[in-house]
């Protein structure tokens, strides 16, 4: 078997995030390394570089940079640098900002981690953030030459034919067959590995201190990680590509997640661990109530708490299920609901209804979950929403006594949403800039700026009410 030095060498890059507003909310590069892992199972040398790593040193020269925040949950902001908005987001009247290590650090880190790697893999997680996978590549073709660069994840996949021309890539692979990166590399060893959907290569991502807050020196471990128990989604909720993007819906094997997990958690000293999953809990319970028994047994609950990040299915919170989320160690709590409006909820895939959420919400509390702990997503800015049924959804949500959490509508290409807005869109959709949930107050007549005001001043309001009553 080659040593590390003998086995060909790929670099693997998170690139940094040019938007108006980013936050690390467990945001990991799990997808980089389930593709490692198919990778290195393949007999390659990987390495990974993760621009969005709020842990690095960071230069004490160059551009005006505001630091990174730290949470005790190793969440927290991103460095980042003010910068000129592209023309096509120049009319908006926002801040502008590049998040993540500075240029120049980024591009030392790449050549420090690869002097001479046979191809460079990128991704990117958002549509609308293909401006940072565009920095990535200019800087791999500087350092690198004509070595294949290779682009992968949801710009990829949504977007094709418009990454194939802003992108100066080799390579653009949609979905997660590894088929075609396989044949670029022209490793037969990789026709067993076609999908990446084993265990990651967790080990790609380093461990690292820092302090958190300015008044204290309480010391914070990178110590937050991810991973994913299922892949895909069972529902066809209209503005959700997750079928699209992860395929069919499969449960990976209890004792394979209950491995790796004990690996993040007993090995690593992963004590904060979000699941990326669409669908953990699905209405009957089985797989996860199965999941959590096991989590429970191995004791991994008193060393870790757990998140699920994309929402649970508020239909499928039964009581048992709603126990084993409490004494399993699940923590913040959301529920997937969208809309009050029962034509939207038909219309959208007709998921949950207001009674299920209700009885969920119930079942949380009666499971010894408060009120600071659970939180319903309302959908806004919906092709031919109105503000009132926004407003009606915030107050029914507030009213069973959970709080709040607004998800601005972004239109995903593919989806039967992406085609309803695209006639009603002041903005020319065809340009994935336009897809960010932030300029959802310019997107539809309908839902105007003050709109948006108004509905974010009423969730700060209510939620602010429920938890000092709590």
């Amino acid at each position: 078997m080659a040593s590390e030095a003998e086995r060909p060498t790929i670099l693997l890059v998170h690139p940094p995030i040019h938007d108006f507003t980013a936050f690390d909310l467990f945001l990991y590069p799990l997808g980089l390394l389930e593709v490692g892992a198919a990778l290195e199972g393949a007999g390659f040398s990987v390495k990974l570089v993760d621009a969005l790593d709020r842990f690095a040193p960071l230069p004490d020269t160059g551009p005006p940079l505001k630091k990174p925040t730290f949470r005790r949950d190793g969440c927290g902001h991103f460095p980042r640098q003010q910068a000129a908005a592209p023309p096509e987001l120049a009319q908006f009247p926002r801040r502008f900002w590049r998040f993540g290590l500075p240029h120049d650090l980024l591009a030392h880190k790449m050549k420090e981690a690869a002097p001479r790697p046979v191809l460079v893999g990128i991704t990117a997680a958002m549509t609308y953030w293909y401006l940072g996978v565009q920095e990535v590549t200019e800087i791999a073709r500087e350092l690198y030459g004509a070595t294949p660069v290779v682009l992968g994840g949801a710009y990829a996949t949504l977007c094709p034919d418009h990454a194939r021309t802003r992108i100066d890539a080799d390579l653009v692979v949609q979905g997660g067959d590894l088929g075609p990166l396989f044949d670029l590399l022209g490793s037969p060893a990789g026709e067993d590995l076609p999908v990446a959907t084993g265990v990651p290569a967790h080990h790609l991502v380093g461990r690292r201190d820092s302090v958190v807050g300015r008044r204290n020196s309480v010391v914070c471990h990178r110590d937050s990680a991810a991973l994913r128990a299922t892949r895909g989604c069972p529902y066809g909720c209209t503005y959700c590509a997750a079928a699209l993007l992860s395929g069919r819906y499969f449960q990976r094997p209890p004792g394979e997640v209950i491995d790796e997990l004990g690996f993040l958690v007993e090995t690593r000293g992963q004590s904060h661990v979000a699941f990326h999953d669409d669908a953990l809990v699905l209405p009957k319970g089985d797989f996860f109530l199965d999941l959590a028994g096991r989590i429970r047994s191995r004791g991994l609950h008193e060393k870790a708490r757990f998140y699920c990040i994309n929402g649970i299915n508020a239909a499928a919170v039964t009581d048992p299920v709603a126990r084993a989320l409490r004494e399993t160690g699940f923590a913040a709590i959301r529920l997937g609901f969208e809309t009050a409006s029962r034509e939207l909820q038909k219309t959208t895939g007709g998921k949950v209804t207001g009674t299920e959420l209700a009885e969920a919400i119930e079942r949380l509390y009666r499971a010894g979950f408060s009120r600071r702990d659970v939180a319903a997503y309302v959908l806004a800015g919906l092709p031919g929403q109105e503000p009132d049924s926004i407003e009606e959804t915030v107050r029914f949500v507030h009213g069973l006594g959970a709080q709040v959490r607004l998800s601005e509508y972004s239109p995903v290409p593919g989806t039967l949403d992406f085609e309803k807005a695209r006639p009603l869109s002041r903005l020319d959709l065809a340009e994935p800039l336009y897809h960010n949930k932030t300029l959802a107050p310019y997107r539809f007549d309908t839902f105007t700026g003050s709109a948006v005001k108004e509905i974010k001043d009423l969730v700060r309001r209510l939620n602010g009410r429920l938890v000092e009553s709590t």
